[in-house]
């Protein structure tokens, strides 16, 4: 079977974005989708396969309810994410929000403080995961590079 064309491509994305449009919240998804492009649509995707019914509740109350408050904008709200999960020990999200936090125009130094503050209530190992990640997005985009220390890189506790 050959692969599909650009063209074939793009139409079958629009249909199943359309789909998705049709049976879920839409400013649910409009928020998820704007906060972190099309990889939300992808997760909201895999999520309908297990339980279509969990993800419209899912939806419904973290983009739409509790994304869509106003008392705090975008900036400050992805900040209080970034902390939370470095706090909750969910660092394989962190280079997802980081992402999204630079997308909406926070600054590198403004990522750096929310991962250094971390150590206060979580000490350095909590802090050593956070600057893995912050280490890791800035280099992916381009904003920053970091040599490395003549050292070995042995032991626990050493920054990866």
């Amino acid at each position: 079977m050959s692969e599909p064309t650009e063209e074939q491509a793009r139409e079958h994305k629009a249909r199943v974005r359309a789909e998705l449009y049709a049976r879920y919240n839409n400013r649910a998804l409009a928020r998820g989708e704007h906060l972190h492009g099309e990889s939300f649509l992808r997760n909201v995707g895999l999520y309908e396969v297990l339980d279509a019914e969990w993800t419209q509740a899912w939806l419904t109350f973290v983009y739409d309810a509790m994304y869509g408050r106003e008392v705090l904008d975008e900036r400050t709200r992805v900040l209080v994410v970034i902390g939370e999960c470095i706090a909750a020990g969910h660092h394989d999200h962190l280079t997802h929000h980081m992402n999204t936090a630079i997308s909406l125009g926070v600054g590198p130094d403004e990522l750096l403080e929310v991962c250094l503050q971390s150590a206060v209530p979580l000490g350095l190992s909590g802090l050593h995961r956070a600057l893995a990640a912050y280490r890791a997005i800035m280099t992916d985009l381009g904003l920053a590079s970091f040599t490395e220390p003549p050292f070995p890189r042995e032991g626990a506790g050493t920054l990866t």
